[in-house]
């Protein structure tokens, strides 16, 4: 079952051919050039065309070299026009994911299990479905008792799910095909989908037992492959960010000190 919102049918057929042609496009020029080589190797081993092969293959490496030092030096230009946007599409996703992070440590320590401050760590399957075990989701987020974790847990996610919704219907003429694919498998996944029902699924189960662990459902291993590759690409994202930028202050509110590693 899928719970997660879907996007429309033009924006999905959209990034699926934008997918394509970002796929083709920075190869085409090498399969060109072999097709010619082959031409080219070919017409040389042939004795009454090797003159005419010899000047042809010199022409093509020619062409090929000009062209492709051509292509880089625009594709320079154009990454660099983009950074503007590109930085803006980082922060919006380093604070979704930020809060995202803070979610799953903070449960991690209410039920007092010690991970460190790495995405590899608060996401490791073994220790995930440990803390899924103690959590109660019935359980007061702080000593005043203004809040459960099941509410928390389904405001937190539901704030993150909308925030990629809006990300991705704002930018996704920009978004790198990558990110566009990891993002879908995210909010398509049933586990995060679970976590907006919880209070729905507790009432189904009908059951006494209130942990994390016996109410939702239960994440796969792609789920935080997944996770984990969402949180590589922002990384690798700033330093790339920070080449072409002079822009310092490519960190968030909440864990500064993990985007700077």
């Amino acid at each position: 079952m899928q719970y997660a919102h879907k996007k429309s049918f033009g924006q999905w057929l959209f990034g699926e051919a934008f997918r394509v042609v970002h796929f083709i496009y920075p190869n085409l020029l090498f399969v060109v050039f072999l097709l010619f080589f082959g031409l080219a190797v070919y017409l040389i081993n042939d004795h009454s065309y090797r003159d005419f092969g010899m000047n042809f293959l010199s022409e093509i490496a020619g062409i090929f070299v000009t062209v492709y030092v051509v292509e880089l030096f625009y594709r320079g230009l154009d990454n660099i026009k983009k950074v503007p946007a590109r930085t803006i599409i980082w922060k919006e996703l380093a604070k979704s994911f930020d809060q995202y992070f803070l979610l799953w440590k903070a449960a991690y320590e209410k039920v007092g299990i010690s991970v460190d401050n790495t995405v590899e760590d608060v996401f490791d399957d073994k220790i995930f479905m440990q803390m899924m075990k103690k959590l109660d989701l019935d359980a007061y987020v702080d000593e005043e008792g203004t809040q459960t974790w099941c509410k928390l847990i389904n405001k937190t996610v539901g704030k993150t799910a909308h925030q990629i919704e809006e990300l991705v219907r704002m930018h996704y003429n920009m978004l790198d095909p990558q990110l566009m694919h990891l993002l879908d498998e995210f909010a398509d996944g049933d586990f995060n989908g679970s976590l907006l029902e919880l209070q729905n699924l507790k009432e189904l189960r009908s059951t006494k037992d209130s942990t994390f662990h016996s109410i939702s459902l239960k994440p796969h291993t792609d789920y935080f492959e997944n996770v984990v590759s969402i949180y590589h690409w922002i990384m690798i994202e700033q330093h790339k960010l920070r080449r072409l930028s002079k822009d310092k202050s490519l960190s968030t509110a909440y864990r500064i000190s993990v985007w700077e590693n």
